[in-house]
């Protein structure tokens, strides 16, 4: 990815990404505080949300979901391209 680049993605793709993860857990930011999720409650999120994106990031959390009126960024270190 570029930097400052967005890609737009499906619910059912990030779905797909989280799924494939070998680890159980998911580091996310939200605003500043950060955090451990279980993947299942990622996958939740993600179908609950209204935008998804792969995004730059200067800490490498990548994958973007806005729910519930706030951006989540998840570490998951997989680049589309």
């Amino acid at each position: 990815m570029k930097k400052d680049e967005v890609i737009e993605i499906s619910q059912e793709e990030a779905i797909k990404v989280v799924q494939a993860l070998p680890c159980k857990t998911i580091h996310c930011f939200i605003d500043f505080i950060g955090a451990d999720w279980d993947k299942t409650n990622v996958i939740n999120l993600i179908k609950s949300s209204k935008r998804i994106a792969w995004a730059d990031e200067m800490f490498a959390h990548n994958l973007a979901v806005i729910a519930n009126g706030r951006l989540h960024r998840f570490d998951i270190q997989y680049s589309p391209r």
